[in-house]
């Protein structure tokens, strides 16, 4: 395990930075417990279009989704919010290392 991995899995299990939930492969079948951090997109301007930015963005270790793909769903459980929120995912990005997904969502 290198220092990154190390250093992903604290993150991932710390509960003040991360939320726990289910993830269903294309939606269907048994669903598995991972654990996921939202992340902040940066503000994006453009001086002549209003930007539209459509979902938000999770980082979910490759380990607990190793072919995360679009259409798959996760039910987060964030404390924080009322009740479960079940998500799509309408892309995934695997980072250069190749330890983390970062996955936009949106509601379903």
């Amino acid at each position: 395990m290198t220092v990154f991995e190390a250093a992903l899995r604290t993150l991932h299990a710390d509960p003040n930075l991360s939320v726990p939930a289910d993830y269903q492969p294309g939606g269907q079948g048994p669903a598995t417990s991972i654990r996921v951090t939202r992340v902040t997109r940066e503000a994006r301007f453009d001086a002549f279009q209003p930007v539209k930015q459509h979902g938000e963005d999770l980082s979910i270790r490759r380990i607990d989704a190793p072919a995360l793909a679009k259409a798959d769903t996760l039910t987060l459980y964030d404390p924080t919010r009322p009740g479960p929120e079940l998500v799509v995912v309408l892309e995934a990005n695997l980072d250069h290392e190749g330890l983390t997904w970062t996955a936009t969502v949106r509601r379903a």
